[in-house]
């Protein structure tokens, strides 16, 4: 039964190699759904938090405030109420849950093989799903520190035009 596991498998191999050959290593990563969640999930809150992050002048600090408002909050769908923004931070937390949950199974199979002394195996597993949640659960994080960050930023720059037009106002006053 496992050489025709292993038969099979290989088969499957051969019939994609060609695909393979074609696509190159973007058809490979898009087999695996975790893989395109790491290319998917990870470089839009990282660069909006290095753009917002930079030492940039007022003027360009406001527009990328303003490019990472309408990105974020852009609708998904028309008749749903729900920004890409809570849509990535949904899918990122169910992304992680999901993990989670796989560690915990992969842990109690490991736990279980460790007995029967075929542990090496059932441990990488282990491993890769542990993997997987540290780093799901960094994406879920990069996600809601970007809102918070954009958050703060925003009521930080509200303040300082209050204090400017207060200023201003002053200044008018004493002449």
């Amino acid at each position: 039964e496992e050489e025709e596991e292993e038969e099979e498998e290989e088969e499957d191999r051969r019939a994609d190699a060609p695909v393979r050959l074609a696509f190159g290593p973007a058809f490979t990563m898009a087999l695996s759904y975790f893989k395109t969640f790491v290319w998917v999930m990870f470089p839009p809150p990282l660069l909006l938090l290095g753009l917002l992050l930079l030492p940039l002048p007022n003027a360009l600090r406001n527009a990328t405030l303003r490019f990472s408002d309408s990105v974020l909050f852009l609708k998904v769908h028309p008749s749903l109420k729900l920004s890409l923004f809570w849509f990535c931070l949904l899918l990122s937390t169910l992304t992680f849950l999901s993990c989670i949950q796989a560690v915990a199974e992969k842990r109690e199979i490991y736990q279980s093989a460790k007995i029967n002394g075929n542990a090496c195996e059932q441990l990488v597993k282990l491993l890769g799903a542990e993997r997987n949640a540290w780093i799901s659960g960094t994406a879920c994080a990069l996600w809601v520190i970007l809102h918070r960050f954009r958050s703060v930023f925003k009521a930080h720059r509200m303040l300082e035009m209050q204090v400017e037009a207060a200023v201003a106002q002053e200044v008018k006053k004493e002449k």
